[in-house]
């Protein structure tokens, strides 16, 4: 993937398999992903075209977050 990470888990869930444990985990990562750059949709995601990016962003799967700050919802606003 060309890039780094540090992984922060809490010690009260390593006792449990890798798919429950990573719900708990706060990821720092720095790699090579891709970010649409187009127009904001109706479900309020940014749509293609994209470009490939090797940025920092962080992963919490708790609050549901991943990658942020460049895979962020955007607000929508409907048009009348």
């Amino acid at each position: 993937a060309s890039g780094c990470g540090i992984i922060l888990e809490p010690l009260d869930v390593q006792h449990l398999p890798q798919g429950k444990r990573t719900k708990h985990q706060i990821r720092f990562d720095w790699h090579r992903f891709s970010l649409n750059t187009g127009n904001i949709g109706r479900e309020g995601f940014r749509h293609p075209p994209s470009v490939e990016r090797n940025l920092p962003h962080v992963d919490i799967p708790k609050l549901g977050m991943k990658h942020w700050p460049w895979r962020r919802k955007g607000v929508y606003k409907p048009t009348k």
